[in-house]
């Protein structure tokens, strides 16, 4: 059996150039520039297209998200009408959805709730004063009520609830709350204010992050409940003070009659005498 003899074929040193291979290399044909890539650059001409679409794909949707939400377009700019003196500590601060109240965290720790046109305090909530504040949220609840979430240094957060010129307090979260042990480190509503989002943590051990849906009508039930028994409260008061008066004058004129009377019996008896 004959056998097969291999030729081997000289290797080029890495260092060494063919030059008729690298002459060859260049297109020298002005009309051959936009032919069909080897194969590697090929694939890499293919990788670099796909990255752009993707990224022109990403940046068409975040202009039509844009534009769903009315963001589109310049952003107006306000020129500050007048300064504020009394809330210039103001630690926090945020606004209502529909833009009418703007809500912030004075340095003591009460929490205002302003008007927006006029800057006045509208309501005022001093339950959490002496706390300090970390984060401030707002959330629409009804169409005259706001939601307003805060969270505190002391690992607890609390949701109050605007409704006319009250900013009534009604929930807190803390340990009672969750689970034993555990503190609050974030909160957050979301802007329609269906949903409220609590963080918890367990110190060294482990967190989650809870998804609350907002009870609106019960809420909503509770405030107006509150409400009509403050002024109802509000109206006995303010009864209570002008019958006050009422009796203080009926018990002035008995006491006159009780005179005159006193003193015509003192006449008709130095009379008789």
């Amino acid at each position: 059996m004959a056998r097969k003899s291999f030729k081997k074929d000289s290797v080029l040193d890495e260092h060494e150039i063919d030059e008729s291979s690298y002459d060859a290399s260049f297109v020298l044909d002005p009309a051959k520039l936009f032919d069909e890539l080897p194969q590697p650059f090929r694939l890499i001409d293919k990788t670099v297209n796909f990255i752009f679409d993707k990224a022109w794909e990403a940046i068409k949707e975040l202009e039509l998200r844009a534009n769903e939400l009315g963001l589109g377009g310049k952003l107006p700019v306000f020129d500050c009408a007048e300064e504020m003196q009394d809330f210039c500590q103001a630690t926090l601060m945020c606004t209502s959805l529909d833009g009418k109240f703007v809500f912030l965290v004075a340095k003591n720790g009460i929490i205002y709730a302003l008007d927006a046109e006029t800057s006045c305090a509208v309501a005022y909530n001093d339950e959490l004063q002496g706390i300090k504040v970390e984060t401030l949220s707002a959330g629409h609840l009804d169409e005259n009520k706001h939601l307003v979430c805060v969270l505190m240094e002391n690992g607890t957060a609390a949701t109050f609830a605007l409704s006319g010129s009250n900013l009534h307090l009604v929930r807190v979260f803390n340990e009672d709350f969750g689970v034993k042990g555990s503190v609050t480190n974030y909160i957050d509503v979301s802007f329609d204010g269906n949903y409220l989002a609590v963080g918890w943590r367990i110190p060294l051990k482990s967190s989650w992050l809870e998804i609350y849906k907002i009870p609106k009508e019960f809420w909503c039930n509770e405030i107006n409940v509150i409400e009509e028994k403050m002024r109802q409260d509000q109206e006995a008061s303010i009864k209570g003070e002008e019958e006050t008066p009422k009796v203080a004058s009926d018990s002035l004129e008995n006491d006159s009659s009780d005179s005159e009377v006193i003193s015509n019996f003192v006449h008709q008896k130095k009379a008789i005498m």
